[in-house]
């Protein structure tokens, strides 16, 4: 296994984003009773655009991630 990428900032920055999109999706399965009876329709998109841009967000540092594993073809 290559140990250099655990010195490299992608990793832990994914590390960090997939914590952190775990404690989000917690949080909303916890309160999604709580989001219903009280977010806007608005509201309720605008949570939907930004859970989907920390995903993709997430997805992204995978590719990084793949390119410093040489996984790419």
């Amino acid at each position: 296994m290559n140990n250099t990428i655990f010195t490299k900032p992608s990793f832990y920055a994914h590390i960090l984003s997939s914590v952190i999109l775990i404690l989000i999706l917690l949080l909303v399965i916890n309160n999604f009773s709580v989001m219903q009876k009280t977010l806007t329709l608005y509201e309720k998109l605008m949570t939907l655009m930004v859970l989907s841009l920390v995903i993709a967000v997430h997805g992204l540092s995978h590719l990084g991630l793949e390119n410093s594993y040489k996984f790419l073809i």
